[in-house]
């Protein structure tokens, strides 16, 4: 038998996580048909069907699940060796790759990542961003080497170390008449749509629970895939926002909006989440402590 071809094992164990060769395709940048020639090279190698295909899914085999431990394996030794050769070679630390939510990303983590990059270039650090949820199964999955998410985050094989709390306040539009008053209650926001950037994360639930504390159960509630986007759509006058303080100020519509705390106060609980199993190299080290630095962060 020949040797393993680690590249058809990095296809191999794509699929296996996203579920289909089209998904796995364009996480690896080839095309379908280069992704389902290597698992057929890698199949006929082996002599074993891998994977069993139902519609646009693709499922492993018996045999496929054994073989996705050992690729794990041998994949994540093959960026071992790599990170050793280049720091042999350049001072090269290693690669951390950090998840992260949009809003995090950009009012928070630019300085941390501005200090990062000064004082070590020689890490490579590369940012991805998603719900808390799609950070723990990514950090379970090996994907992403460490998130910042808000909590409660929980899965038997991830460490989660709280940094720190931000409050959330509601933004409403300028309107004629009498200003809002200096601080917002659920019942301030009755009657209103509610508009989020994400109906599937943390701080959505942190919201909808606080409005339903205070008897207020909001309908409809309108979506966006950006918090500019939202602050736009409140800035018109289509309904409030729930949203970090740090996100709350400047943007497009500063001047269109009323930014209010809110009464019981509402907060957020960062924390930096990891593999319990996480190997503790230098890289990952400077890099986790870096983000520990958050809490002093101020927008």
């Amino acid at each position: 038998m020949r040797d393993l071809s680690l590249d058809q094992l990095r296809s191999f164990l794509t699929i296996v996580d996203l579920g289909g060769f089209s998904a796995a395709a364009r996480h690896l940048n080839l095309s379908q048909p280069a992704v389902s020639v290597q698992i057929r090279e890698l199949e006929s190698r082996l002599g074993l069907r891998l994977l069993e295909r139902l519609g646009k899914r693709a499922f492993p085999t018996a045999a496929g699940l054994e073989l996705a431990d050992h690729a794990r394996a041998l994949l994540a030794a093959g960026e071992a060796a790599l990170a050793a050769m280049r720091r042999h070679r350049d001072g090269f630390l290693g690669k951390v790759r950090i998840g992260t939510g949009r809003a995090t990303l950009t009012y928070l983590l630019p300085p941390v990542l501005r200090a990062l990059r000064d004082q070590h270039p020689n890490i490579d650090v590369s940012v991805l961003t998603g719900t808390t949820l799609q950070m723990i199964e990514d950090i379970a999955a090996n994907r992403i080497d460490i998130g910042v998410v808000t909590l409660p985050a929980r899965h038997p094989g991830i460490e989660v170390t709280p940094i720190d709390e931000r409050e959330l306040v509601a933004i409403v539009p300028v309107e004629a008449g009498e200003p809002p008053p200096p601080h917002l209650g659920p019942g301030d926001l009755a009657g209103r749509p509610l508009v989020l950037e994400d109906l599937h994360s943390n701080l959505t639930t942190l919201a909808l629970d606080w409005l339903a504390a205070g008897g207020v159960r909001p309908d409809p509630v309108l979506t966006y895939d950006s918090l500019e986007a939202v602050k736009a759509i409140v800035g018109t006058g289509l309904g409030y926002s729930i949203l970090q303080a740090e996100a709350a100020v400047g943007g497009v519509a500063a001047d269109r909006l009323h930014v209010r705390p809110l009464v019981p106060r509402l907060t957020r609980r960062l924390a930096l989440a990891q593999r319990r199993d996480k190997p503790a190299d230098r890289a990952f080290a400077i890099v986790r402590e870096a983000l520990l630095g958050l809490a002093a962060v101020k927008p």
